[in-house]
């Protein structure tokens, strides 16, 4: 969430990448274990120059598409390069082994959500709802083209930027996506999000 706020270009990309490169050499899990606090001190001790009103937008979507780079054309790399304080829940480990369980989600979401729509969209629709509680700036959805559960629950994350005043981009992506495409969607998004946030201050 910081890593387009480096005082230093590029600090945080070769952080994770010596992150990387320790986890391919690892052999034991103490290694593993090393690796990753090593680069999270790391990522605590860049300096960084964010400033009292960095836009800060929550990324949601189908599993796969939102977590991978190549899939969603560097998504997170680009809004960081625009300046923009990027949160994604989404991941293995959080989906896999943190997830709050089906019963208490739904009591989270009982507004909008009485039954579970599919392997990821109830959590999407409860992250959703909770980025909106917390004053984000914007969402931005995320899912490949023809992804059902991600297409059903469009009209509910409709209804959660409606009641909470949040703007919303929806983004799919297929293998006509482009980037400059993709580019003038974000610009604009961040734009009107932008101005939104001057006014509302």
């Amino acid at each position: 969430m910081n890593c387009g706020f480096e005082t230093e270009p590029g600090s945080f990309k070769a952080a994770l990448k010596r992150f990387y490169r320790d986890m391919r050499t690892a052999k034991t899990r103490r290694d593993i274990e090393a690796g990753y606090e090593n680069c999270l001190q790391t990522f605590e001790r860049l300096p960084i120059d964010k400033g009292p009103n960095a836009l800060k937008v929550g990324l949601i979507g189908e599993y796969f598409t939102v977590m991978d780079a190549f899939s969603n054309l560097d998504l997170e790399q680009v809004l960081a390069d625009m300046g923009v304080e990027v949160h994604r829940w989404m991941n293995v480990s959080h989906r896999n082994l943190d997830y709050p369980g089906e019963k208490n989600l739904h009591v989270r979401i009982k507004e909008y959500c009485q039954y579970e729509m599919g392997p990821t969209s109830t959590a999407n629709i409860w992250k959703a709802k909770k980025y909106a509680e917390d004053g984000f700036d914007g969402i931005i959805h995320v899912k490949s083209a023809g992804c059902t559960p991600e297409i059903e629950i469009m009209p509910v994350i409709r209804n959660i930027s409606e009641d909470y005043k949040i703007p919303v981009l929806f983004l799919t992506y297929d293998t006509q996506t482009a980037t400059a495409g993709l580019m003038t969607r974000l610009e604009a998004f961040y734009d009107m999000i932008a101005m939104r946030k001057k006014v509302i201050q």
